[in-house]
């Protein structure tokens, strides 16, 4: 539950360390057929009990497809990527 974090923004940090590490890791994980499971909540506010977040997830994995069913559905977030097929 997200309603134990504390507030905080770590947008800018997601954005600029963050983002492109996760950019490479998927580039990676496509060329191999890996599956793929990464959620990174970025910003909380504990007031509101909101979150920004982002998920991706590669499939192959039904483990990786219930931990991504229950991240999406857990709470509010500001975005995902699914990748299903491919390029």
């Amino acid at each position: 539950m997200t309603a134990e974090l504390p507030t905080f923004d770590k947008e800018s940090v997601y954005d600029h360390e963050i983002s492109p590490l996760v950019t490479k890791i998927i580039e990676v994980c496509k060329r191999e057929n890996m599956p793929l499971l990464l959620s990174v909540t970025f910003k909380h506010d504990a007031e509101e009990d909101a979150s920004g977040r982002c998920t991706t997830h590669l499939p192959g994995d039904v483990r990786f497809h219930r931990a991504h069913a229950m991240i999406i559905n857990g709470g509010a977030q500001a975005f995902a990527i699914t990748v299903r097929k491919g390029e």
